[in-house]
């Protein structure tokens, strides 16, 4: 039997069941999790104006680092950004503070 007969015969659920497929989805998540944390440790090398600006302190970035190994960092930090309650309103106060240009092309008003 070759191997695109005996995989036709396969379905896509005992495919998903097989030990192969469990043990590739296990090792995609470890590295997923070992590359974001490679990834937060680069927002070490913001300033703290600009961690300010994205929801985040100094001490968010070390508990976030502090965690297990496999943990993912990022999600603690996008969970902490996101509550941020001047994160919201930074946003929206720098959406207005824009200089728009005017609507029409060469006037000035």
């Amino acid at each position: 039997m070759t191997f695109a007969a005996f995989s036709s015969t396969k379905s896509a659920a005992s495919l998903q069941s097989s030990w192969l497929y469990r043990f590739a989805r296990a090792l995609d998540g470890m590295l997923s999790v070992l590359v974001n944390r490679w990834l937060a440790r680069d927002l070490h090398d913001l300033t703290d104006h600009e961690l300010d600006d994205i929801g985040l302190t100094r001490a968010d970035l070390v508990r976030a680092t502090e965690q297990p190994l496999l943990s993912d960092p990022t999600r603690y930090l996008g969970e902490v950004a996101q509550s941020s309650p001047m994160t919201v309103t930074k946003r929206s106060d720098a959406i207005w503070a824009r200089e728009f240009p005017p609507a029409v092309r060469g006037r000035i008003e």
